[in-house]
């Protein structure tokens, strides 16, 4: 457990402003892209083909992608990141990208998903960003070369924090406080 000022917003409209009160304030502003699901009420929603879109996950209005359809959906994330690459964000957290793990309605692999996987910090890092993902720890130790942080909802509640060991011990973590 880190107390690390860390602030993520959405982004689906980002705030420049408060992007850069964030990093004025010396804490790290870092967004949300959800690459593993299309969400309806997003203002790309309706770029995301109807042959893309599996069962819902269990959250209104969102449903799995078809991940190993990268040619279609690399270049959808690549307009996520690069959004919030000139909204000012230090950092981008993907989610939903553990389908290879659920019941999508597509056929999916482990390997298939690490490729997709490793593909989002490519588009990140190309983009001047760091590389986050969030839960999914059967993946954590292949992924932890491509990956410069993880963001974890409820590790301490379900005793799994020290799953994600591989990627921590790769980075040295500065702590700062997070007054807000």
């Amino acid at each position: 457990m880190f107390d690390i000022g860390v602030y993520d917003p959405d982004g689906i409209i980002p705030n420049r402003a408060v992007v850069r009160a964030i990093r004025a304030a010396g804490d790290y502003a870092i967004c949300y892209v959800d690459a593993g699901t299309s969400e309806n009420w997003r203002p790309d929603a309706t770029r995301f083909a109807r042959d893309l879109l599996g069962r819902p996950n269990g959250w209104p209005g969102e449903r799995w992608l078809r991940t190993r359809n990268t040619s279609i959906l690399l270049p959808l994330m690549a307009a996520r990141v690069a959004m919030r690459g000139t909204a000012g964000f230090e950092g981008v957290e993907f989610d939903n990208v553990d389908g290879y793990a659920s019941n999508t309605s597509f056929p999916n692999t482990f390997a298939k998903q690490l490729r997709y996987k490793r593909d989002l910090a490519a588009l990140a890092h190309r983009d001047g960003l760091a590389a986050g993902r969030k839960n999914d720890y059967g993946q954590v130790k292949a992924l932890q070369p491509y990956f410069d942080f993880a963001v974890d909802e409820q590790c301490a509640e379900y005793a799994e924090c020290a799953l994600l060991e591989p990627l921590v011990s790769r980075h040295q973590l500065s702590s700062t406080s997070n007054t807000n």
